[in-house]
C-alpha cells in the first residue's frame, strides 16, 4: 500500500496548517507589563495618611495624660477660689476656719506634687521654708508667715480681723499652688 497520490484528507490538513502557520505568523510578541517593586501612588497616599493618623493619636495621647496629671491642681484652684469667696463675709472665727482649710489644702498639694515623706512631717519654719522653696512666687511676707505655721494649728482663733493680710495669704497660696510642677508619676490622683 502505497500512497503516492495524495486525499483530499491529506490536502485539507495541509492547508490549515498553512493557515496556522500564516496565523500564528501574524501573532506578535507577548508584551509583558513593566512591573515595578514600587507601590502605585494611591498606596503610598494610603500609607501617608496612616502615618499621620498614628501621629495625631499619639499627640491626642499625650495632651490627654497631661490634662489628666494637672487635674490635683484645677481641683486645688477650685477649691482656693471657693475659700476667697467666703473670705468678704466672714468673722474672725470663720476667718481662722477657711486659713486652716487653705493650710490644708496646700499641704495636700505639696504631697501630691513632692510626695508625702517629703512633706507630711514638716511644721512651723521647716514647713515655711520647704513651701518657699518649692513656691515658684517666693518667700511669703514676714507679716504673713504666721498664716502659714502658727495659725492652722491653733484651736482658738488669732485676731484675724485684717482681711486685706487673709487675702494677701490667699492669693499667695493660689500663686503657689499654680507655680507647682506637675506630676508625672501619679496619674488621675484626688486630692
Amino acid at each position: 500500500m502505497t500512497d503516492s497520490a495524495s486525499t483530499p484528507e491529506d490536502i485539507s490538513d495541509i492547508s490549515a496548517m498553512t493557515d496556522k502557520a500564516e496565523l500564528l505568523a501574524q501573532l506578535r510578541e507577548v508584551h509583558v507589563p513593566d512591573v515595578s517593586f514600587w507601590p502605585a501612588p494611591g498606596w503610598w497616599l494610603l500609607l501617608v495618611l496612616f502615618i499621620v493618623f498614628i501621629i495625631a493619636l499619639k499627640l491626642r495621647k499625650r495632651q490627654q495624660v497631661r490634662y489628666e496629671n494637672e487635674a490635683w491642681r484645677r481641683e486645688a484652684l477650685v477649691e482656693m477660689s471657693r475659700l476667697q469667696s467666703r473670705l468678704p463675709q466672714t468673722t474672725d472665727s470663720e476667718r481662722h476656719d477657711l486659713v486652716q482649710q487653705a493650710s490644708a489644702l496646700l499641704r495636700r498639694v505639696m504631697m501630691q506634687s513632692f510626695g508625702r515623706k517629703q512633706v507630711a512631717a514638716l511644721t512651723a519654719n521647716d514647713w515655711l521654708s520647704e513651701v518657699s522653696t518649692r513656691s515658684a512666687v517666693g518667700m511669703l511676707d514676714d507679716s504673713l508667715q504666721p498664716l502659714l505655721t502658727d495659725v492652722p494649728y491653733q484651736t482658738k482663733p488669732n485676731d484675724l480681723s485684717s482681711e486685706h493680710n487673709v487675702g494677701q495669704y490667699f492669693l499667695w497660696l493660689q500663686q503657689t499652688i499654680e507655680g507647682l510642677p506637675n506630676v508625672a508619676s501619679t496619674q488621675g490622683a484626688k486630692l
